[in-house]
């Protein structure tokens, strides 16, 4: 008898990233069909802005889905953790509220609180509660983090505090124009690959270098994106052109990593 093939991650290259943007939407919206009272682990950064300006015009698909933020930056104030306040440009929950949930009618989401700081996984359980994730909406970072999980965080981990590494403040302070926090609440490698289902969005030239390293090398919590492919039954990636372009053409070819 023949061994049963190994399954494979799907893989999604669009010819840019408005194509990128349109065909996340379109999975978005077909996880939310199928089912209406979905709960998503969405993103934030510059990857999925495009998928966002779709999925603000079909604000009534999520009426009964329910949001939970992938991580927030956090300080201390008068000696107690909080999350920075909304009023602060590089704020998450402000990005979200301009970005989407400002176009929805009452949506219903939730953050990592500072609570993980002490408790961590207590976000876990909340998800775990409200029946699990659905679909998990995720980018990439230089390093290959995906949220603020940074190499060499365990694949175990669950919702937690961390300290921001300095070339992710470095690049997010060049992308927003303000100074990134030195801290923040983030999920763990666990919280991300418990979801049924999982997109990641890849887009720009920028990526490519960190696209082909994701998908092609040794799984290692050294580079963090490379754990899902510890779970090709629930991944797709989406990348545009520019991204995909250092990826073997033998890849891109089978659609399959």
């Amino acid at each position: 008898m023949f061994p049963s093939k190994m399954p494979s991650s799907k893989l999604l290259v669009a010819r840019d990233y408005n194509q990128l943007s349109e065909i996340a939407a379109e999975r978005v919206l077909a996880a939310v069909e199928r089912k209406p009272a979905s709960n998503l682990l969405v993103p934030t950064g510059t990857s999925p802005i495009g998928m966002y300006e779709i999925l603000s015009q079909y604000g009534e698909a999520f009426g009964t889905a329910t949001f939970f933020n992938l991580d927030d930056f956090c300080e201390r104030v008068d000696g107690a953790w909080q999350l920075v306040p909304e009023t602060n440009p590089v704020s998450y929950r402000r990005f979200m509220q301009e970005h989407f949930f400002s176009s929805l009618d009452d949506p219903e989401f939730y953050f990592p609180g500072t609570e993980n700081k002490e408790h961590p996984g207590t976000y876990d359980r909340q998800i775990e509660e409200a029946g699990g994730i659905d679909l998990a909406i995720l980018g990439v970072g230089p390093d290959g983090h995906y949220a603020f999980v940074f190499p060499e965080m365990p694949f175990d981990s669950v919702t937690q505090f961390t300290a921001m590494n300095d070339i992710t403040r470095d690049v997010n302070a060049e992308l927003s124009g303000h100074p990134t926090p030195e801290y923040a609440i983030t999920v763990g490698h666990q919280t991300i690959s418990d979801a049924r289902s999982i997109l990641m969005l890849i887009p720009g030239e920028r990526k490519a270098d960190i696209a082909a390293r994701v998908l092609t090398e040794s799984i290692s919590p050294a580079l963090p994106a490379t754990n899902l492919r510890n779970y090709p039954e629930k991944v797709t990636y989406i990348l545009d052109a520019a991204a995909a372009s250092k990826l073997p053409k033998a890849m891109i070819a089978s659609g399959q990593v």
